[in-house]
């Protein structure tokens, strides 16, 4: 496994473990446009925590993909890690947030990977969502409106309506260029 951590690291590709969360701790690794850092998980009795959890996974889709980072505080000016900080996780958290990847984020999110690295007091977790064929993603803001969020380096911004065109441009290209490619083979064959 190869994440953003690692890359900021210098490190080999290898499993995330606790050693490798320290040591982004200790050498402070800074959020990017593929690494976002929370301190815990949405607080489902929160109001609104569906609409912003929705933000941060459409967010990363329609950045080229990259991973979330749940028990790892940043310090609020340098925007790096800071402090681990476990948070209880089980199957439940799991399936909240997939059900948000596919309620609440239009066209819906497939793919998304978790890896839970345990510490006593908890888990760290590390939710990957991948680069979508399907960008842009809409994510739904109350009952009837939609955002299409993407991340600019450590923030999440929100798309102007010229990069949103862009966007669909870009996504019917891309089907139209496989669909050629797929019909070239069937040809060739």
């Amino acid at each position: 496994m190869f994440t953003p951590i690692h890359r900021a690291l210098g490190a080999e590709p290898s499993e995330v473990n606790k050693e490798l969360l320290k040591k982004a701790v200790e050498q402070s690794v800074r959020e990017s446009s593929d690494l976002d850092w929370k301190k815990s998980f949405y607080h489902s009795s929160k109001q609104g925590w569906m609409d912003e959890a929705a933000k941060d996974l459409a967010a990363m889709a329609n950045s080229g993909g990259g991973w979330i980072v749940f028990g790892v505080q940043e310090d609020q000016y340098s925007e790096s890690a800071a402090e681990i900080t476990p948070i209880r996780w089980s199957k439940v958290e799991q399936q909240k947030l997939l059900q948000v990847s596919y309620a609440r984020v239009s066209p819906g999110l497939v793919g998304i990977e978790f890896t839970e690295v345990e510490f006593e007091e908890g888990s760290v977790v590390l939710v990957r969502v991948p680069d979508s064929p399907d960008a842009p993603h809409f994510a739904r803001k109350g009952d009837n409106a939609f955002t299409a969020p993407r991340r600019n380096g450590p923030h999440t911004v929100y798309m102007s309506e010229r990069e949103i065109e862009r966007g669909f441009r870009e996504r019917f290209q891309k089907r139209d260029f496989r669909e050629e490619h797929i019909q070239e083979h069937l040809q060739h064959a």
